[in-house]
């Protein structure tokens, strides 16, 4: 089984053993679709949570399930294989962010990364590509273009940016 975890302040665990199921303490994170595992902020994952599967809609797991058959060498020798971390950073953005106008699109990059891109309310670009330690994001309307640690400060201080927009 492929899990997902986060710091330990964000969720808490029933029993000593460390495949048992969590609950998140944090009320961003509806869904606990995780197991914590001890000094790591993420584990990697091939998956995806139910909630991120309504999040994505058909088209959306239909492309996450074809980007995780590319082999290593996809395009033209150059693409990287599906990396797990980014698919579970992924995850964690779509735990934190539901607040979606339409549904959101879904790409893979050359570097093995999944991107999402969908426009605002105002109908203005906002595209964020999921790397194993950070997040790289275009916000139009702000006309914002950043890179951002993945911590759990740096997770609420976007979500936050993008509920305000």
């Amino acid at each position: 089984m492929s899990t997902i975890a986060f710091d330990s302040d964000w969720y808490t665990r029933d029993s000593s053993d460390s495949n048992t199921a969590v609950r998140p303490i944090n009320p961003m994170f509806s869904t606990p679709s995780s197991v914590l595992t001890t000094g790591e902020i993420f584990r990697s994952t091939d998956s995806l949570s139910k909630k991120a599967e309504r999040i994505l809609g058909r088209n959306g797991m239909s492309r996450f399930n074809e980007f995780r058959r590319y082999p290593k060498g996809w395009d033209e020798g150059k693409g990287k294989e599906l990396s797990t971390r980014s698919t579970a950073v992924l995850e964690a953005f779509l735990q934190a962010f539901d607040d979606f106008n339409d549904q959101p699109s879904l790409f893979f990059t050359r570097d093995g990364n999944l991107q999402m891109g969908w426009e605002d309310k105002a109908g203005h670009a906002i595209e964020i590509e999921f790397f194993p330690e950070r997040v790289e994001y275009y916000i139009e309307q702000l006309e914002e273009e950043d890179s951002s640690a993945i911590d759990r400060k740096s997770l609420i201080e976007l979500v936050h940016k993008l509920k305000t927009i």
